[in-house]
């Protein structure tokens, strides 16, 4: 294990190398290294070989931030049956981070737009929710400059036949820019569009600036501003598609700080949460809620009247205020009361529950998720690859099932329940191949029944083919 500092690494807002941190983006280690363990396991994997050390098998993971994910794989290595050919785990990251380099036999702090490894020295590089990291805090230029950077390097390291596993945030297939007109009704939401949005645009990439003179705000018939933003009354927004998504994102990032980084202070805290019905995404819930915080006290209000009127989906426990909640969309609603009060307060200059937001914006507030969808990331990965390696080869997914989408059911299902326009939210995984040309037309021909790829894109490859 050893661990190297590299230079002029970009700065991150200082929140990101917390425990608390790492602690609520941990979820999902198996699905984030999912593509990687399957090539492993089927044999998949090309081996180096290099001038200056023994033939391997080579793992780098761009952003393992925690570690979990590094600490399955090397798991994984371990367990590996082909004990001749041996596998070494690499890691790079923004945070130097021990456990990251406890499992890995060498973990760098550096830029995944300037990978500091020889040319075809990894077998897989794996990047789970990492580029929309690099293109919020990167100053690579304009647009997805530091994206397509950070695709030319994984071109440029990956050896041929080897494997690029991506997944990130599922960005809408209609495109980032196409213009729509939303509405909402909750209280919550409009507390939190009012205080998030004006600070994205301000702070966070160039992506929606030019377009934020556009973007037009109504509340009863009426233009208005963000600050005159009213939270009982329904709001009107016409903007980008991109921007919805990602105040959808990002409500439900500030919704899981609340509940399980300042649970104590909001006074809400998940006890126990289990599956009801996955694919709906109901979850069973038991909660509890301090009665001494006097904000919870409408929250707990609409609790007993439900208990009173007979819902036999909620009841209380022998400890006071604890509910056992078989429907999830009961206490997330419930929740969304709880957070309603959160802008009210922010509304009389409320000190400390500013201190909570500000905490969080400052963190996630100039955070942008989308990018490209999972078309645009194909044929731009594709057009790059091409280019970085003179034309010898592309990087393309080989067949439908290297294409995936992961649906959260859980956010889904409330999302569904609270938004009249909600949007999928959850995961695009593409697993692309380090192909020639000749194995890139052939996988072409795989592709076009996947219901995430459009004919514009099979068009716009096979042009970059014929070329």
């Amino acid at each position: 294990m050893r661990m190297k500092e590299l230079p002029n690494v970009e700065k991150l807002p200082e929140d990101k190398g917390s425990k608390d941190y790492f602690s609520l983006i941990s979820g999902y280690p198996e699905e984030k290294i999912a593509f990687v363990k399957e090539s492993l396991r089927n044999g998949e994997l090309p081996i180096v070989i290099s001038d200056t050390s023994a033939p391997s098998i080579n793992v780098l993971e761009i952003g393992p931030g925690g570690g979990k994910s590094l600490a399955i794989l090397k798991k994984e290595v371990e367990e590996y049956e082909n004990k001749s050919t041996p596998v070494r785990l690499f890691g790079i990251d923004y945070v130097s981070n021990l456990v990251s380099a406890q499992n890995s036999d060498l973990t760098v702090k550096g830029k995944a737009q300037e990978l500091p490894f020889k040319n075809e020295s990894m077998s897989v590089i794996n990047a789970s929710a990492v580029l929309h990291e690099v293109n919020s805090y990167s100053s690579y230029g304009k647009g997805f400059r530091s994206v397509d950077k950070t695709l030319e390097e994984i071109s440029r390291v990956l050896t041929p036949g080897g494997i690029f596993a991506y997944r990130d945030v599922f960005a809408p297939l209609e495109g980032i820019n196409r213009p729509e007109q939303f509405q909402y009704k909750s209280p919550a939401w409009i507390g939190f569009i009012k205080n998030f949005t004006p600070y994205f645009l301000s702070h966070g990439r160039q992506l929606y600036q030019e377009q934020a003179g556009k973007i037009i705000l109504k509340q009863e018939g009426k233009t208005i501003g963000w600050q005159k933003i009213d939270l009982n009354k329904n709001l009107e927004i016409n903007a980008p598609l991109g921007l919805f998504q990602e105040i959808q994102r990002h409500y439900l990032t500030f919704r899981d700080y609340l509940l399980k980084i300042r649970k104590q202070e909001i006074g809400v805290e998940i006890i126990k949460d289990q599956w009801m019905d996955e694919v709906v995404g109901i979850k069973k819930l038991t909660v509890n809620i301090d009665s001494k915080n006097l904000e919870n006290q409408q929250i707990i209000e609409k609790i007993e009247k439900i208990i009173q009127e007979g819902n036999k989906d909620i009841r209380e426990l022998e400890k006071k205020h604890t509910y056992q909640i078989k429907d999830s969309i009961i206490f997330d609603q419930l929740f969304d009361v709880r957070i309603k009060e959160v802008f009210k307060r922010m509304e009389q200059n409320d000190e400390k529950t500013r201190k909570i937001f500000d905490q969080w914006l400052k963190r996630e507030g100039s955070e942008h998720y989308f990018y490209y969808n999972i078309p645009e990331m194909i044929i731009e990965t594709a057009e790059l690859s091409k280019k970085q390696s003179d034309g010898k080869y592309i990087l393309l997914p080989r067949s439908m099932k290297d294409i995936k989408f992961i649906s959260r059911n859980y956010y889904q299902y409330y999302l569904n329940k609270t938004l009249d326009n909600s949007l999928p939210e959850g995961k695009q995984l593409i697993k692309f191949w380090k192909l020639t040309p000749k194995e890139a037309q052939e996988s072409l021909n795989n592709l076009k029944q996947s219901e995430f790829i459009s004919e514009d894109m099979i068009k716009r490859v096979k042009i970059l083919l014929s070329k």
